[in-house]
């Protein structure tokens, strides 16, 4: 990932089942890679690709919207934290 991207901050950070936490698009995209229990594969490939090519401001508030809809989707998102 890039400097860029490191600086997108979920504020609140997101708590995922088994307390992983979340706090910036690097992480995100990480997890989202690395999850093979995806109930559609490719909606989560689409996902990290959108996120792996987020740049600008929108397109980085874009892709985080779209991960958070996504672990909603998998019932992963289980509340937030500072």
């Amino acid at each position: 990932m890039s400097d860029e991207t490191s600086g997108f901050q979920y504020k609140p950070a997101l708590r995922l089942v088994g307390g992983l936490v979340i706090r910036n698009l690097d992480e995100a995209t990480e997890f989202a890679r690395r999850y093979e229990a995806s109930r559609n594969v490719v909606r989560r490939d689409s996902l990290v690709h959108k996120l792996e090519g987020a740049r600008t401001a929108e397109q980085m508030a874009d892709a985080a919207n779209a991960f958070r809809a996504w672990i909603e989707g998998e019932g992963l998102l289980v509340g937030f934290t500072e």
